[in-house]
């Protein structure tokens, strides 16, 4: 009797197995690698590294946000290179809030169009902008009409 009740178990059990094995199987990712504090006025870069290469080209986009929750900064999708690599390089406007930001969110776009899938990212995802040091602007400007 009690073989006959580990048999019934055991089928459910591998069926479940099998379904969380495809699951995590189909979640794509992204490494994301890049320096730890940035000037206002400055460019960071981000290495993304996709976690396979898809089969459509297409970019990858970032999103920004302040650990404080302040709106967002969205970037653009910048092209997905065919071993899954792709560098962001973005200027901190001089105006951007101090403080901790974080990527809230990596995401593949399908150049065909009509698709964007959210990578789940792996890594650091936070780092600092610090004030600009010494700005120094213009303010004076010679205008000579001709």
């Amino acid at each position: 009797m009690k073989h006959a009740t580990s048999l019934k178990l055991t089928a459910p059990l591998i069926a479940v197995c099998l379904l969380v094995g495809i699951t995590v199987s189909a979640q794509q990712g992204a490494k994301v690698e890049h320096s730890k504090t940035v000037e206002q006025g400055s460019v960071i870069s981000f290495q993304i590294t996709t976690d396979k290469a898809g089969n459509v080209p297409g970019s990858v986009g970032i999103d920004l946000a302040s650990v404080e929750g302040n709106t967002p900064l969205h970037t653009s999708t910048y092209a997905l290179g065919p071993d899954g690599k792709v560098t962001v390089s973005l200027t901190i406007g001089l105006d951007t809030k101090t403080g901790r930001w974080k990527i809230s969110k990596v995401y593949f776009h399908a150049n065909s169009g009509g698709l964007d899938k959210e990578l789940t990212p792996s890594g650091d995802l936070t780092f600092e902008v610090v004030p600009h040091q010494t700005l120094i602007l213009p303010s004076k400007a010679e205008v000579e009409i001709r």
